[in-house]
């Protein structure tokens, strides 16, 4: 985890009733004024919206690494009368959403941005619009999730738009739904988060978050700054200004896509592979509730393998998956366990891992710390490449 967030939320615990502003923001968006008008379409194609930084690299929530298909970008800025926000959402299957019928498309459970503003402790406002450009949500939180009142939706507008590998979102809220404008220079709180279905119905994280949180889009402790500035900028000066800002993002493409293709490749042997047999307590869809989890899996007669696939499902409640930081697998040689390997800060959903062919008739799969204080979900198998 981040040691800047962190620390926010450490610091942040104390001063509960103290006020925020004690509390760095590990990331600040700056929002500019708008140089133009803009028609809320769902389309983003007002020469306003170049001016504006375009944001990216959300994280899927409760980690550090980003989603692979479906990424997010944004644009906010602001006028005398309200905020605009345009979102571009990354969705590879844009033929599914389209063949769904509105209701099944949006709402909670379908595709869906939630959108989370706090000009001031203790207050902070969540708004969710779908991808239909409908408002399902808008409502006032003090602190806590179960203390909260409706805010009046009448005034915001929202429209969306789907097209060939993205939908794109388009709000104006006005200042009447967080009780005053502010003043140039004002540093409020926010974050913007993602909830796609068809993510999840792909097998892939379906939760992700611009401010990075281990626990839930509520945990407005680790807010970004949103900070309004009087000035408006032109398209190349904003072009330049996110690429300062998403430079970290960008950065670790690279290293991502190599291990992508790494993966692909240990697919590729393993789906040529003999996967071993084992006569009782397969690792698979095995939970473990305490620290260290310990899986362990026998045979009636000695087996070989020199690979392993280790795969961390999510919860049995049903949550996007979360790996384990620090697991380690080992094998019994007839007197004691011997260590094959240990992963330490891993942050990687699937696990594939080749080692020198051994015999054995017992092995063992423990997870020594993860950071989700929840059991979880992990497959295992084994593999002989010997013949591939």
């Amino acid at each position: 985890m981040n040691k800047k967030v962190v620390l926010g939320l450490m610091v942040g615990a104390m001063l509960a009733g103290a006020g925020y502003a004690e509390v760095p923001a590990v990331k600040t968006y700056p929002c500019h004024r708008i140089a133009g008008p803009i028609t809320i379409d769902g389309k983003l194609d007002e020469a306003a919206w170049q001016g504006l930084l375009e944001a990216t690299g959300f994280f899927v929530l409760r980690t550090d690494s980003y989603p692979k298909a479906r990424q997010t970008s944004f644009r906010m800025g602001w006028d005398d009368q309200a905020v605009y926000v345009g979102i571009q959402c990354q969705e590879p299957d844009t033929e599914k959403l389209l063949a769904l019928p509105q209701e099944k498309r949006g709402g909670w459970g379908g595709e869906i941005m939630e959108l989370f503003f706090m000009p001031a402790l203790p207050d902070y406002r969540q708004f969710a619009v779908d991808v239909n450009g409908k408002v399902e949500f808008a409502s006032t939180f003090v602190r806590t999730m179960t203390a909260r009142k409706e805010v009046p939706r009448d005034g915001i507008q929202a429209a969306a738009s789907i097209g060939a590998g993205v939908w794109t979102l388009e709000i104006r809220f006005p200042f009447s739904c967080f009780d005053k404008p502010p003043q140039a220079g004002a540093l409020w709180r926010f974050n913007i988060d993602r909830e796609s279905a068809l993510a999840g119905k792909a097998g892939e994280p379906g939760l992700t978050t611009w401010s990075y949180s281990e626990t839930s889009f509520h945990d407005y402790y680790i807010y970004a700054g949103l900070q309004f500035l009087g000035s408006t900028l032109n398209a190349a000066d904003a072009a330049q200004a996110a690429k300062k800002m998403n430079a970290v993002y960008v950065a670790e493409q690279p290293r991502l896509e190599a291990a992508d293709q790494r993966v692909a490749e240990m697919e590729r042997r393993i789906a040529k592979a003999t996967p071993v047999a084992w006569t009782e307590n397969t690792i698979a869809d095995a939970r473990y509730f305490a620290l260290p989890g310990i899986l362990e899996c026998y045979s009636s007669k000695p087996v070989t393998c020199n690979a392993a696939r280790i795969v961390w499902n999510g919860h049995s409640y049903g949550s996007q998956p979360k790996p384990a930081d620090d697991f380690g697998l080992e094998y019994w040689d007839g007197r004691a366990w011997q260590l094959i390997f240990h992963e330490v800060a891993n942050k990687n959903l699937t696990s594939f891992v080749t080692f020198p062919s051994l015999t054995t008739t017992r092995v063992r799969l423990t997870v020594f710390r993860d950071n989700h204080s929840e059991y979880m979900n992990v497959a295992a198998k084994l593999f002989d490449l010997a013949g591939e």
